[in-house]
């Protein structure tokens, strides 16, 4: 029986190379004979590949996976959890489609992206990044810190072309970061003006102590000197004590 180590902790288990490019496959998951699963490729779990799809490079597809259609998955790109990938779509790059996520029609994502949770990627939608910036996180009616941070950083391409069929989970992780910036402006502008009052408070308060202490050395201020009755004299220092 011939093995294979997937490095995914299981140790050796029964693989076989794909006949249409050489790729490992474990003989738990299926790839059809119709389907290019390249020599660098490795397939395992209980994986799915089939139709017309292509697998090439260093791309890893595993668990429940499927990638079907013509959809094509290569680079360092991986597929796993029970992710879908089929129609047109392509995954590249170092992105990563996991968990309940879907990308099909003729999306593309690529560069360091995450779609995960039960995201959708569609129609003609583009997602990815540059390399430099945080990785872009899509999951479900929900923002990670990472693709905050990465959107307020303007650091990532994120373009999702006109004629894309707008995914209502896209549309719910633009609507958040808005509200993320508005509500980060907004305490900003509070900080700024508590700031503000604390400065202008301080700025009083220097200046009746200024003016006490010249009280109790008994000096006005044109130099006429005038005598501090004692009332007078000791509520100015209790101010004072008080400032």
């Amino acid at each position: 029986m011939t093995t294979y180590d997937f490095e995914d902790g299981r140790g050796p288990v029964p693989a076989h190379q794909h006949s249409n490019g050489g790729g490992w496959v474990a003989d738990s998951a299926q790839v059809a004979a119709s389907a290019f699963v390249g020599p660098d490729v490795r397939v395992y779990g209980t994986a799915k590949v089939y139709g017309t799809a292509e697998v090439y490079i260093n791309a890893r597809i595993y668990d429940h996976a499927r990638v079907y259609g013509n959809a094509r998955i290569f680079d360092n790109a991986m597929v796993y959890g029970t992710a879908r990938v089929f129609d047109g779509a392509n995954v590249y790059g170092n992105a990563v489609v996991y968990d309940g996520a879907e990308v099909y029609d003729d999306a593309v994502v690529y560069g360091n992206a995450k779609v995960c949770g039960n995201a959708k990627v569609l129609g003609n939608a583009v997602i990815g990044m540059r390399l430099d910036g945080f990785d872009a996180a899509i999951k479900e009616n929900t923002m990670s810190d990472d693709l905050v941070g990465w959107l307020r950083q303007e650091a990532a391409d994120w373009e999702v072309l006109d004629n894309v069929k707008a995914s209502t989970k896209l549309r719910c992780a633009a609507d958040e970061i808005e509200r993320l910036r508005a509500e980060r402006d907004a305490g900003i502008e509070a900080l700024r003006d508590q700031l503000t009052a604390r400065w202008e408070a301080e700025e009083k308060i220097k200046s009746l102590r200024a003016a006490l202490e010249g009280l109790l050395e008994g000096v006005h201020g044109d130099g006429y000197v005038v005598p501090a009755g004692a009332v007078a004299t000791q509520r100015a220092r209790a101010a004072l004590e008080n400032t």
